[in-house]
């Protein structure tokens, strides 16, 4: 799991490093600088580090157990110095909607068990299509938007 993290740190490193580059078709290639400052990139990454394996508990938003959207609150908190919500579906109601083609690190991003019914699930997405968040199984861990579990309850995404 240990390698996981160091992979992502460098996952990390390499957004904020250098421009990323997307390719629009086969031929035209588009560049798009981030604007993520360093001091959020900092932040973020000891966020990571100090939550990362943390146990999953309903409700909970301590070291010694948490939720999804008390890592969310945890998170804002710590890197933005703002208060949100408790509840999911609240942080998705009151953030600025972003397009997943648009999603930079720092952003929120939130999955329902089926599509249409109410936001049950929140994390905070990382850069290259992966998101930290606190899950029931496994705790506090890092995925990847299109793990199929994911990909198929992804709702939407805000920043604040």
């Amino acid at each position: 799991m240990k390698d996981r993290f160091f992979i992502f740190i460098l996952v990390l490193s390499n957004l904020y490093c250098q421009p990323s580059v997307r390719y629009s078709s086969k031929t035209e290639m588009t560049v798009d600088q981030d604007n993520t400052s360093p001091a959020i990139f900092t932040k973020l990454t000891g966020f990571v580090q100090t939550w990362l394996h943390t146990p999953y508990k309903y409700g909970g938003t301590s070291k010694s157990g948490i939720d999804c959207s008390g890592l969310t609150i945890q998170f804002m908190k710590y890197v933005y110095g703002i208060k949100i919500s408790r509840q999911a579906q609240h942080q998705y109601d009151q953030g600025e909607k972003v397009l997943r083609s648009r999603l930079q690190p720092g952003n929120l991003v939130f999955f329902t068990e089926h599509r249409g019914q109410e936001i049950s699930h929140a994390g905070i997405y990382l850069g290259d299509n992966k998101f930290i968040h606190a899950s029931e199984s496994e705790g506090v861990i890092i995925s990847d938007l299109d793990e199929e579990h994911y990909s198929a309850r992804y709702a939407g995404a805000c920043r604040y």
